[in-house]
């Protein structure tokens, strides 16, 4: 694959990064912010296929088919939200009759709603195994993510979360997750967008990535844990065939797709984006991120972190005619 740099320095590659994304901290190809110490982030997409149309369900029925490739026989863990995204990965590895298992993260019960609502069913629904994994809070904020956070640099407390999910799926399974989706929604891509805009002339081809968008790569060489990682960013034609439908919603600092999910997908039970803290009365999310933003003032080798680390990728740079 030819990377040989940053996180992707050994012989041996466990996650799959395909080869037209790239990404750069302080110029170094493929590093973390960990490994340069700079919140200087870049997310590249490269030219390598042509300008035209691509169908969405058509996309994705071919990313699973590559999926079971590189799986390679392993047992295939899907992580289940109860989100469309993880819920679309899942019903199409069934429509092909292939073998999978579910893996659901409860956030000391925050979820609970999400898991009986729509988890629950869909796994008696699809005949899969079903795997429920607790995650304790007072662990989870005094220990995982203090530890995490320190490693990787990822402040985000989901992802930080879901990568305590992936450590408990058995090692020899290989992982999928329904990320790198082209849904950038919340305050930090609006915070991100304020702060670029008086840095750059935003293109209008150019979305938003967060530093989220490579955190699981980065666990996942760490930990020599083998998956597809970023599921909806797996192939361009994936990529292409939702930025270049007229019901995907880009409009700074949002970009949204919701309405293009529901038309292509009308069977699916409409339902809020799965968040993992959908009972979070007592506000647990943000108690963590004011603990982390705590931790890193008080470290001062981390002076160069940022909280709103991201930039602007021109996802039309895909396209070979833009070259």
């Amino acid at each position: 694959m030819g990377r040989n740099s940053g996180i992707y320095s050994d012989d041996e590659y466990y996650d799959i990064l395909p080869q037209f994304i790239e990404w750069r901290t302080d110029s170094i190809k493929y590093s973390s912010p960990m490994q340069s110490r700079s919140c200087n982030f870049k997310y590249i997409f490269k030219p390598i296929i042509e300008k035209k149309e691509y169908h969405f369900k058509r996309e994705v029925q071919r990313a699973v088919e590559l999926l079971v490739q590189q799986s390679a026989g392993a047992p295939i863990a899907v992580c289940i939200s109860g989100g469309v995204d993880s819920e679309i990965i899942a019903r199409t590895l069934k429509e092909n009759a292939i073998d999978f298992e579910l893996f659901f993260l409860s956030n000391w019960g925050l979820n609970n709603s999400v898991l009986v609502d729509f988890v629950k069913p869909l796994a008696q629904e699809l005949g899969a195994k079903l795997h429920i994994i607790d995650l304790e809070y007072d662990f989870f904020r005094e220990q995982y993510v203090p530890e995490s956070f320190f490693k990787y640099g990822c402040h985000f407390p989901t992802y930080i979360a879901l990568t305590y999910l992936f450590s408990k799926i058995p090692k020899n399974y290989f992982i999928v997750v329904g990320e790198g989706d082209l849904e950038k929604k919340g305050v930090a891509y609006e915070k991100l967008y304020i702060k670029s805009n008086s840095l750059l002339c935003l293109d209008k081809n150019s979305i938003p990535i967060m530093i989220n968008e490579i955190f699981y790569r980065i666990w996942a060489q760490d930990n020599q844990r083998k998956g597809q990682f970023y599921f909806y960013n797996s192939t361009p034609e994936l990529v292409a065939s939702m930025w270049t439908r007229s019901d995907y919603k880009k409009a700074f600092p949002f970009f949204g797709t919701k309405a293009a999910i529901a038309n292509m997908y009308p069977e699916l039970k409409p339902r809020v984006k799965s968040t993992n803290w959908e009972e979070d009365s007592q506000n647990n999310r943000k108690e963590i991120l004011n603990y982390l933003w705590n931790l890193k003032s008080q470290r001062t080798e981390f002076d160069f972190w940022d909280k709103h680390m991201g930039c602007f990728a021109v996802v039309d740079d895909i396209f070979i005619e833009n070259k």
